[in-house]
């Protein structure tokens, strides 16, 4: 978001308030199995038209400040970008969807304690929040 939209002025915004407007958006985004897709999925929402297409994130931090535009980011670059950011992030809860995980072992090799715990970590983690202990 540019520091002038009138999104940053509003506590509460749902996804659903966003679909109409112009978005930034790369074509891995907006296919079935993306992190994006699969939010818009869960809260039943169909993909918003991207007003532009591209997969650089330089385009998109140098278009945002200055137009009415909104786009994604990864958290990555969010908290570990350089320097300040053009851009203001909105906080938008989106629905957690599940994501397809392998965890794939050498044959005759036995695992660190560490790489059991973090196995162990991800199983319980990757487990409906019902059947949580």
């Amino acid at each position: 978001m540019g520091p002038y939209s009138k999104w940053l002025r509003r506590r509460k915004i749902e996804l659903a308030d966003l679909i109409n407007e112009p978005w930034i958006l790369s074509p891995a985004e907006i296919v079935p199995g993306a992190p994006f897709f699969e939010a818009l999925r869960a809260s039943r929402l169909t993909v918003p038209v991207p007003t532009i297409l591209s997969t650089s994130l330089t385009l998109r931090s140098k278009l945002l400040p200055g137009g009415p535009f909104i786009t994604i980011a990864p958290d990555s670059v969010l908290r570990f970008g350089s320097g300040r950011l053009p851009f203001e992030p909105l906080q938008i809860k989106l629905p957690r969807t599940p994501h397809p995980v392998a965890i794939t072992t050498l044959k005759n090799r036995t695992l660190s304690p560490t790489a059991q715990l973090f196995i162990k970590a991800l199983r319980e983690f990757s487990k409906p929040l019902s059947n949580r202990k």
